[in-house]
């Protein structure tokens, strides 16, 4: 038995079909005269989903895919794909285990690279898997309700202390309107550290409209050589990039294939690691030395791509161009998650704070990471107690998104 299946795989390593029929077969393949055939509506699908899943969390991204796809997705279906890779080629390889109640289960082994056709590329595979894990480790679960919406979620922090701000979708009510606010989460929880008033989620839209508008207004007035906006602006609007971009053809040809490189180290870090737990750990020094390469090289490769990103506008950005484009974005759910991850994946954070006697309202928007630390614009607004956004063809937002007390 053990012969057969060593022989099965020497097989499918040399590229040859081994499984022909069944249920065994990837979603969105087929076997014909002997050779993988793409199923081009079900490969749309899931490329579909993976796309979804950079914008929503795993539950909003399925049942978002379900309401038009030709197979009814769920949370172990999904994970089945990503953990066996066969969407990018792979083919898992397993061994089967008998528990102590007779029952066989199967334990993977490794993977065979390149053994199926690509059904996505292995560049939205694997940025939708470090999406979810940042999800994952920052506690994010996605949207947390079609009425939830707050376009800055993760990315707002209080301009007095440098906390959290805590967004209040139930927020204050008023003649049985709903008024979301962010309040900071030192005030709410450690007065002694923070007395930060309350924010009104109008004057940080607003205060956002203000400085976009701003920082159009730079673009402008401002020539090619103006040093002081070159950081500030490339980032946030493509009409600034435009004044003050260099050819960036050589760049993206080399961003491309340190991408190419990436993905195939972490398939092969994958591989190893998924053969040295098979091995309970027990495998040569020489085995050892090459996981350490690999995960060094993948390092390198992370902090040369990051480089690039940042000197030329990340490829899965939206085109921020003008007010309008951000209130129109802002309208549909859809928009506002497209916002919210245009701010997560340029690394863009706001500092806010409000100051209620005065109804000033205190706005910063920076690009912050590992690399970087630079100011996009700071903006000091008095805002007006009611019509708030009506400088900007807005009426009353509670109206408008019927944010009203059920």
């Amino acid at each position: 038995m053990l012969s057969a299946w060593r022989a099965r795989k020497a097989k499918a390593e040399n590229g040859e079909v081994i499984i022909k029929k069944g249920k065994s077969i990837p979603y969105g393949l087929r076997v014909e005269e002997g050779k993988f055939v793409i199923h081009k509506e079900e490969q749309e699908e899931i490329k579909q989903l993976f796309e979804l899943l950079l914008q929503f969390g795993i539950n909003t991204a399925i049942t978002k895919i379900n309401e038009t796809s030709l197979k009814k997705w769920n949370n172990g279906t999904l994970n089945k794909i990503i953990k066996h890779k066969t969407v990018i080629g792979c083919m898992a390889t397993h061994r089967i285990e008998y528990t102590t109640d007779g029952k066989a289960k199967k334990i993977l082994t490794g993977f065979i690279e390149n053994y199926y056709p690509n059904l996505i590329e292995p560049g939205l595979f694997y940025k939708a898997v470090d999406v979810m894990a940042n999800r994952k480790q920052k506690n994010w679960t996605g949207r947390r309700a079609e009425q939830d919406f707050n376009i800055f979620k993760h990315c707002i922090f209080c301009a007095e202390c440098g906390g959290k701000l805590y967004y209040d979708h139930r927020g204050s009510r008023y003649k049985g309107k709903i008024y979301p606010f962010f309040k900071c989460d030192n005030a709410r929880v450690q007065k002694h550290v923070c007395t930060a008033d309350n924010i009104r989620f109008e004057c940080v839209l607003g205060s956002l409209l203000d400085s976009i508008k701003m920082i159009n207004r730079i673009a402008t007035e401002f020539k090619r050589d103006f040093k002081g906006i070159s950081t500030q602006a490339r980032f946030i609007n493509p009409k600034i990039n435009s004044l003050l971009k260099t050819d960036s053809g050589n760049s993206n040809l080399v961003l491309e294939e340190k991408q190419k490189q990436l993905i195939s180290r972490r398939t092969k870090l994958d591989n190893m690691s998924t053969q040295m737990v098979e091995a309970d750990y027990n495998v040569p020094t020489k085995f050892i030395q090459e996981i350490s390469k690999t995960e060094k090289e993948i390092g390198e490769l992370n902090k040369e791509i990051l480089l690039i990103h940042s000197a030329f506008a990340d490829e899965g950005t939206i085109d921020v161009q003008d007010t309008k484009t951000v209130i129109d974005l802002f309208m549909t759910d859809e928009g506002r998650a497209k916002l919210n991850y245009f701010f997560k994946t340029n690394d863009i954070i706001f500092l806010v704070s409000h100051k209620k006697a005065t109804r000033e309202t205190r706005f910063s928007m920076r690009r912050k990471n590992d690399l970087v630390d630079e100011k996009i614009c700071n903006n000091f607004i008095r805002f007006p107690l009611k019509d708030i956004l009506g400088s900007y063809g807005l009426g009353d937002l509670q109206t408008m998104l019927d944010l009203t007390v059920s």
